[in-house]
């Protein structure tokens, strides 16, 4: 009976409170920088009819098809000056560390996570608050250091 107990909080407290990422520190300084999305296939892309679409060493970039629809604010969510600097941009708030669903429910926004840091690492954000907008064919990605 113990057992079945343990197993119903454990995904319960990992859905209120994720793992943090790890490798993010809270910015000291104010810097930007750019990701290029771009990519080259690495093999040929056919339709239902096996016509060639696009061959392999074609290079595409996802902003040409699909641009950035709204700003990404990379935060850590158990730093009060953090959270408050996020609800004050217009920016989607994904979080790094803290407790999205209690955040959601105070503020009544959406609040998203960056569950195993997939986002943070393929842009190369290793410090918060981070945001990124699109600029052109690239994404710009500013950190807020210093005093929010």
């Amino acid at each position: 009976m113990n057992l079945i107990k343990i197993h119903k909080i454990k995904p319960k407290n990992n859905v209120e409170r994720p793992t943090s990422v790890t490798g993010i520190t809270k910015a000291k300084e104010s810097k930007e920088f750019f990701y290029d999305p771009t990519y080259v296939l690495t093999h040929d892309i056919r339709d239902h009819n096996n016509q060639l679409l696009h061959p392999a060493g074609t290079k595409v970039n996802p902003l040409e098809f699909t641009p950035l629809k709204e700003a990404l604010l990379f935060i850590d969510g158990d730093d009060d000056s953090q959270v408050k600097f996020a609800l004050k941009q217009q920016a989607k708030i994904i979080l790094v560390k803290g407790s999205p669903l209690k955040l959601q429910r105070k503020e009544k926004i959406w609040i998203y996570f960056d569950q195993g840091g997939i986002l943070t690492s393929k842009l190369g954000i290793t410090q918060v608050p981070a945001l990124v907008t699109q600029e052109g064919l690239q994404l710009k990605i500013k950190i807020f250091g210093g005093d929010l």
